[in-house]
C-alpha cells in the first residue's frame, strides 16, 4: 500500500535530482470517453451500491486484488446519541454509509479503524478513520481521463534538450512505457502527489465528466458534520529528502523548488520560489539602506533619518521594486513552461462548491415550478445544466443547430454571468462600506489624539497646572484605541471576507483566491497604512479636521511633533517613528506567530515522545492531530503589506529593508516547517503563476513613486536643501520645489515604465524551446501523413503512365455539355 511500510523506512533514498517539465505547443492527446475511468459499468455499480458495511475495523471495503495505495483519509467524529439525539445520529450514520457506498461504487478501497486513548484508565474511542486508496490500474484510468502531467522516460525525451531539463506529457492510458516510474518513492508507477490528484478526481469528479466517479463534495460533508476533516498522508521518503535539503538546511540555502513541487504542488512551490527571490532582493536593498543611515548618524545624530542621501535611496528603492517584479515575471514564466502549467487555468476544473450550489438552485427551482415551468424566472436561468464549456472568456455554449457537438459535449453546471456581476457589485459595495467605516473611525481616533494634545496639557486654557499631563500620552492612547479597533475589524473581516467571496460564486479555486486576495488587500491596505498616510500626508499640511472642532467651534488643526529646540515642527521625525514602529512590531509579531506553534510542537514531542516502532494507525492519527494548512494567500498578503512598507515608505525608514530581510530569512524556514511538518499535508494545489499577487505588487510599486515623492516634498528638509533657499519663502510656500518634485516624479515613473517595457516577461530560452516544440509537432504530423502521401503519389504515377493521348484526334464535344 501507499502508506509508509517498514521497508520504505529502512531503505536509503537517493538524492533528489532537479526536476523540471517542458511545455509543448499543440500536444494535447485526445482523452478516451468510451471507458469508465472510475469504476465499472452500470450493473457493477448497482451491485456495489447495494452492498456495504461499516462494522468491522480494518476490513477492506473496496474490491479487487491489485496493489493498493492509500493516500487520503477521512476523519469521522464519534457520535453520541445521548448528547446529539438518536435522530441526528441516525441521519449522520446514513450519510456516512452513502458516502462509503459511493466510494466503493467508484472502485475505491476503504479501510476503517477506530482511534482509542492510549492511557490505561481510559480506552474510550476518540475518532474513526477511513483510509481511501486505489489500485494502480484505477489510478491510471483516472490520470488518463483528466490528463495528468507525467515525466517522460529518458529514452523518449526529444533530442537537443538540456541535460537538467525533464520532459512532461499528458499521461494516456496504456502507454506506460513512455513515462518514468516513481523510483525515488518506492518503485510504483505514480508519485504520491500524482496518486493524490488521481484519487481526488475519482472522489470529487462530476458524473458527466467521468461516469464512474463518486461526485462527493468533501468540504460540504465536513461543513455538515458528516466528517470532521480530511487530509492526505505524508510521503516519508520525499519528506526526509526535503528535511535534509530544505527544512533543516541553512536559512541562506535556496529551497529545492522542484522537489517541493513534486511533494506539495505548484502553488506552494511558487510561493517559496517567490519568497526566496524577494528575500534575496531585500538583502541587496538592505545593503543600500545602511549607507544613508550611517551617513546621517555621522553628520547629524539628532536627525540622522533626514540627510541628503535619503532622496537618492528613495529613487533606488523604486527602481529596485520594479527590477524585482520583472525578474519574478521571467522566473514565473520559466516555471510555468518547465512544469507545463501554462494552460492550467484554462483546464482548471470547477470548484465542488460551485457545482453543489448550482445543483441546489436547480433542484429548488424544479421542486417549486417543475422541470418545465418558467415561474417567471429570468432568461437565461440563473442556474442550470447547459451543454458547453467554461473558459477564461466565460461560458461557451453549444449552438442549437450543431448536432455534431451536441452528441459529444456534456451538459455542465451553468450560473448566469449576469447574476455573477450583480453579486460582485453587492460584495464590492459591502467591502467599500467597511473600508469607509475604518477610515471614519481612524480619523476620529486621530482627531481625539490632537484634542488631547491641545487641551489636556497642564496650564493650557484653564487646565490645572498640577493635573496629569495627558497630552504626553495622547499618541499612546490613540495608538491603543486604534490597535483595538483594527483587531475588531480584522476579526469581523475574517468571517465577512470569506462569506462575501463565497457569495460571488467563483468557478475555480484560482478565481476564488484571486478575488479574496484583492478584497483582503483593500481592507488590509487601509488597516495597515491609514495612520502612516495621515501622519505623512495630512499632518504636514495642517489641514483642519472635518470631524472634530475645538472649543471655539472651529475645526481642530493637527500638526506634527515639535522639534527638540522648539524652532518648529518635525514631520520627518513623526513619519519615521511611525513607520519604524509599525515595521518592527509587525515583523516581530509575524515571527512569533510562526515560532510559537513550532515551540509548542517541540515541547509536546519532548513530553510525549513518539514510539520507536510507529504503526500505520499511530502515523495516521498523529497526522490527523496536526493543524490544517490554510493556503498561501494569507502568506502572500503579509508579504505584500511588508513590500508596501519597504517600497512606499522607503525614505521614511530605510532600515525597514534590513529588518524585513532578517525576519524573512527566519520566515522562510518557519514557513517550510509549518507547511511540511506542523500542518497536515494538503491536497494537490496547482497553479500556473502567483495570480493577483503580481497585480498587487505592480500597484504598490507604482504608488511608491507618489508616496515617496510626497514625503520628500512635505517633510524632508534635506531634500529641500537640494534647491535654492529662495524657492521656500517665510510662509512655507514651496511652489517651485513642488514643480521640480512633479517633474522628478514623472522622470522616475518613466524610468520605471521603461524597465517594465524593456525587460521581456518570458526568457529567450523558453521562447526557443517553445519554437522547437512546435517544430516537433509539425514533424510528427508529417510522419503521420507521409505513408499516405507516398501511396497517393505512387497511384498518381501509375495513372499517368497508363493514360494514352492522341493529339491528332479530336475529342467528342456534345451540345449537351454544361459550362
Amino acid at each position: 500500500i501507499g502508506l509508509p511500510a517498514a521497508a520504505a523506512h529502512n531503505s536509503p533514498h537517493p538524492q533528489a535530482q532537479a526536476r523540471a517539465g517542458l511545455g509543448r505547443t499543440g500536444r494535447r492527446p485526445l482523452r478516451s470517453t468510451s471507458m469508465f475511468c472510475c469504476g465499472g459499468g452500470k450493473g457493477e455499480r448497482e451491485k456495489l451500491l447495494a452492498d456495504g458495511t461499516l462494522e468491522s475495523d480494518g476490513g477492506i471495503l473496496g474490491i479487487g486484488k491489485q496493489r493498493r495505495y492509500f493516500d487520503v483519509v477521512l476523519v469521522a467524529p464519534l457520535l453520541d446519541p445521548e448528547s446529539q439525539g438518536e435522530e441526528e445520529v441516525r441521519e449522520i450514520q446514513t450519510k456516512r454509509l452513502d458516502v462509503i457506498r459511493a466510494l466503493r461504487a467508484a472502485n475505491l478501497d476503504v479501510r476503517k479503524f477506530t482511534e482509542k486513548k492510549e492511557t490505561d484508565d481510559d480506552t474510550s474511542p476518540r475518532a474513526q478513520y477511513f483510509l481511501i486508496g486505489a489500485s494502480e490500474d484505477l489510478l491510471k484510468h483516472s490520470a488518463g481521463s483528466f490528463g495528468l502531467e507525467k515525466k517522460v522516460a529518458e529514452k523518449y525525451k526529444p533530442k537537443g534538450l538540456r541535460d537538467t531539463t525533464s520532459y512532461y506529457e499528458e499521461y494516456s492510458y496504456g502507454n506506460d512505457d513512455r513515462f518514468e516510474r516513481d523510483v525515488e518513492g518506492g518503485g510504483g508507477f505514480f508519485t504520491s502527489l500524482e496518486r493524490i490528484r488521481a484519487v481526488f478526481h475519482i472522489i470529487e469528479g462530476p458524473d458527466y465528466e467521468d461516469p464512474g466517479c463518486a461526485m462527493q463534495d468533501l468540504d460540504k460533508l465536513v461543513a455538515d458534520g458528516v466528517f470532521k476533516s480530511y487530509f492526505t498522508l505524508v510521503d516519508h521518503v520525499r519528506l526526509e529528502a526535503l528535511k535534509e535539503s530544505w527544512i533543516y538546511a541553512s536559512p541562506l540555502t535556496a529551497p529545492p523548488i522542484d522537489m517541493i513541487r513534486d511533494y506539495l504542488g505548484e502553488k506552494i512551490a511558487l510561493y517559496f520560489a517567490w519568497m526566496n527571490l524577494y528575500t534575496g532582493y531585500l538583502g541587496l536593498l538592505a545593503l543600500a539602506a545602511i549607507i544613508p543611515t550611517v551617513y546621517g548618524w555621522f553628520t547629524d545624530q539628532d536627525r540622522f533619518y533626514d540627510n541628503s542621501l535619503v532622496p537618492l535611496y528613495g529613487v533606488g528603492a523604486i527602481i529596485w521594486a520594479q527590477l524585482f517584479i520583472e525578474h519574478w515575471k521571467r522566473k514565473q514564466a520559466s516555471y510555468a513552461f518547465m512544469w507545463n502549467t501554462e494552460d492550467f487555468e484554462d483546464e482548471e476544473v470547477l470548484r465542488p462548491e460551485f457545482r453543489r450550489y448550482v445543483r441546489s438552485l436547480k433542484q429548488n427551482w424544479e421542486s417549486k415550478y417543475g422541470s418545465d415551468g418558467d415561474g417567471g424566472c429570468t432568461d437565461p436561468k440563473v442556474a442550470d445544466f447547459v451543454q458547453g464549456a467554461w473558459t477564461r472568456a466565460g461560458f461557451i455554449n453549444v449552438p442549437e443547430d450543431d448536432e455534431e457537438l451536441k452528441k459529444v459535449v456534456p451538459a455542465v453546471e451553468y450560473f448566469s454571468e449576469r447574476a455573477v456581476r450583480f453579486r460582485f457589485f453587492v460584495s464590492s459595495l459591502v467591502t467599500l462600506l467597511l473600508v469607509g467605516v475604518i477610515v471614519f473611525v481612524s480619523l476620529l481616533i486621530l482627531g481625539l489624539r490632537a484634542w488631547i494634545q491641545k487641551y489636556y496639557k497642564p496650564g493650557y486654557e484653564g487646565y490645572p497646572e498640577d493635573a496629569f499631563d495627558f497630552s504626553a500620552y495622547a499618541p499612546a492612547i490613540a495608538g491603543t484605541l486604534n490597535a483595538i479597533f483594527i483587531r475588531i475589524m480584522s476579526l469581523l473581516w475574517a468571517y465577512l471576507g470569506l462569506w462575501l467571496n463565497d457569495y460571488e460564486m467563483h468557478r475555480t479555486d484560482t478565481q476564488w483566491e484571486d478575488a479574496y486576495i484583492w478584497k483582503t488587500f483593500a481592507f488590509q491596505f487601509i488597516n495597515s497604512y491609514i495612520t502612516t498616510i495621515y501622519i505623512g500626508f495630512v499632518q504636514p499640511l495642517e489641514v483642519p479636521s472635518p470631524l472634530i472642532n475645538d472649543r471655539e467651534g472651529q475645526p481642530l488643526i493637527d500638526h506634527c511633533v515639535l522639534k527638540q529646540d522648539g524652532s518648529g515642527t518635525d514631520c520627518m521625525e513623526a513619519i519615521a517613528v511611525q513607520t519604524a514602529s509599525l515595521v518592527i512590531v509587525g515583523q516581530f509579531s509575524r515571527y512569533l506567530s510562526a515560532a510559537i506553534p513550532a515551540a509548542m510542537l517541540a515541547f509536546k514531542k519532548w513530553r510525549n515522545p513518539p514510539p520507536e516502532q510507529a504503526t500505520v494507525t499511530s502515523q495516521v492519527t498523529a497526522q490527523a492531530h496536526r493543524a490544517t494548512f490554510g493556503g498561501t494567500y494569507q502568506e502572500y498578503l503579509e508579504m505584500v503589506i511588508q513590500f508596501g512598507f519597504v517600497a512606499m515608505f522607503a525614505v521614511a525608514f530605510p532600515l525597514g529593508a534590513v529588518v524585513c530581510y532578517f525576519t524573512n530569512i527566519l520566515e522562510k524556514r518557519s514557513d517550510a516547517a509549518k507547511v511540511a511538518l506542523l500542518s497536515r499535508r494538503p491536497k494537490y494545489l496547482g497553479a500556473q503563476d502567483i495570480g493577483s499577487v503580481l497585480g498587487l505588487l505592480e500597484l504598490v510599486a507604482t504608488l511608491s513613486v507618489l508616496t515617496n515623492g510626497l514625503i520628500l516634498y512635505l517633510s524632508c528638509e534635506a531634500y529641500w536643501a537640494y534647491f535654492p533657499a529662495s524657492w521656500s519663502d517665510s510662509s512655507g510656500n514651496k511652489f517651485w520645489i513642488l514643480v521640480c518634485t512633479i517633474v522628478l516624479e514623472h522622470l522616475v515613473l518613466s524610468g520605471k515604465t521603461f524597465i517594465s517595457l524593456s525587460v521581456a516577461d518570458t526568457p529567450q530560452w523558453v521562447l526557443e524551446e517553445k519554437a522547437r516544440a512546435a517544430m516537433r509537432v509539425d514533424v510528427n504530423k508529417t510522419k503521420t501523413n507521409s505513408s499516405e502521401k507516398e501511396k497517393r503519389m505512387k497511384d498518381y504515377e501509375k495513372r499517368r503512365e497508363a493514360v494514352a493521348l492522341n493529339m491528332d484526334q479530336d475529342d467528342v464535344v456534345d451540345d449537351d455539355m454544361e459550362f
